[in-house]
């Protein structure tokens, strides 16, 4: 009996490290789908095996998320969008229902012991190192052979996905696991909060820098920035400041200026800030930028083209894209596009209904995680700034707030090392947690 609970433990500890390490990585997948999704469906299936029902949450908040993607889905077949949005609009809510399962599973396990917390984190960790690690990979061999390694092995060989490369403006750049740099954003800059060492932020950091994507690198500089600040707000409140503490930031700061004038790495930093502004404010824009600060007027003018069950339940998850294509005439060669901001994706694709449910809870992590620790405050601070310039509500990042949004319900701080909170339960047990409600 002991070894198969013992199996059951293993099976299901694998499957939760697993499904949270290749959760970034987008260009893992079989059959059409993701590695994550298979494997969210795998631990679905253990869950219900074990518990043999069907189990559901009376979070509802949670419930409403979901809910709402129905609701949009039905507002969708109200329209006149082509057959091909609108099976997206259906098709998308059915694929994120094992996303609402798996968290129904797993909070009870996270509830019950809090090694559940710490298996979730190392497949975080794991899945942030193995994208620093292959990124510079990739531009090494791009850069130094020509030879773009995701296109020959995810692509070519592999058969995984039709496009495993980030091009902008015939510029190739690399995007770890992914066909685009901005899926790293979240990851990295739960990477920043989730490592302590220096060395490791400063390596997330360097790599946001020359993957291409301003949303990620602005989004990791902003983390670390508010961290920073955070720690000398807390020196402050203590009325002290620890001489260690005084010595390590000299140290730092002097070696930081003998690198500044050694490799002239200051000019190469402001190029780059330079670059950056530009494209993002000054006359440099590119069109893709223009297009990304544009949705925000263009919303106006998609209300006043919409009926009104359009504005208040949306166009479909997924098929937020439509009206832009209807008013512009952009990728009508695309069967179905969501816009790249997630507040107006949000807002077209949900509806004003869904918007305001999905922030609703997005603010409640912000706020409730504050109280028990700041970082959780940070990071969606920075998720809503990332937010702004991209479309960075990926799958993995919906799981990973309803993680967080469940460990602050139980009052388990996600980003401590949880190593002397008492247990209530073995891991050796969590098939039977699982069942309780």
């Amino acid at each position: 009996m002991n070894q198969t609970v013992n199996n059951k433990k293993s099976i299901l500890y694998y499957n939760v490290y697993l499904m949270f390490l290749v959760s970034s990585f987008l260009v893992f997948q079989f059959a059409g789908y993701t590695f994550l999704l298979w494997f969210e469906m795998l631990f679905c299936l253990l869950s219900v095996c074990a518990c043999r029902k069907l189990r559901f949450t009376r979070e509802y908040t949670v419930n409403l998320i979901f809910i709402s993607l129905f609701i949009s889905a039905v507002s969708a077949l109200t329209t006149d969008m082509p057959f091909s949005y609108k099976k997206t609009a259906v098709v998308l809510p059915i694929m994120i229902i094992p996303v609402y399962f798996t968290i129904v599973y797993l909070k009870n396990l996270i509830k019950s012991d809090i090694r559940w917390i710490n298996i979730i984190k190392k497949g975080i960790r794991a899945s942030v190192a193995a994208q620093l690690i292959w990124l510079p990979i990739q531009f090494v061999l791009y850069k130094g052979f020509h030879i773009d390694i995701n296109d020959l092995i995810f692509v070519k060989t592999l058969h995984m996905v039709d496009n495993a490369s980030f091009i902008r403006s015939w510029v190739w750049h690399p995007s770890g696991f992914s066909w685009h740099s901005a899926s790293l954003a979240p990851v990295f800059v739960m990477g920043i909060l989730l490592f302590k060492s220096m060395a490791v932020r400063l390596l997330i950091i360097g790599e946001a820098m020359i993957c291409g994507n301003s949303t990620t690198f602005i989004g990791v500089v902003l983390c670390a920035g508010l961290l920073v600040i955070n720690s000398l707000l807390r020196q402050v409140d203590y009325k002290k400041i620890k001489l260690v503490n005084l010595a390590a930031l000299l140290l730092v700061m002097a070696a930081a200026g003998v690198a500044i004038l050694k490799f002239d790495l200051l000019s190469e930093v402001a190029a780059y800030a330079l670059k950056l502004w530009n494209r993002l404010f000054g006359s440099e824009r590119d069109a893709s930028t223009d297009a990304h600060l544009g949705y925000y007027s263009d919303y106006i003018k998609i209300v006043k083209n919409s009926s009104l069950i359009q504005t208040l339940f949306g166009y479909g998850y997924g098929c937020s894209g439509y009206t832009i294509t209807v008013m512009y005439g952009r990728y009508t060669a695309l069967s179905s596009w969501a816009i790249e901001s997630d507040y107006i994706n949000i807002l077209v694709s949900r509806g004003v209904f869904g918007f305001v449910v999905y922030y609703y809870f997005l603010l409640k992590i912000m706020i409730k995680g504050f109280k028990l620790d700041v970082r959780y405050a940070i990071f969606m601070a920075v998720i809503f700034v990332q937010g702004f310039g991209y479309n960075i509500q990926f799958e993995y990042l919906f799981l990973m707030e309803l993680v967080l949004y469940f460990s602050i319900k139980y009052k388990i701080n996600f980003f401590d090392d949880n190593k002397k909170r008492k247990k209530h339960e073995s891991i050796s047990n969590c098939t039977d947690v699982q069942c309780k409600s």
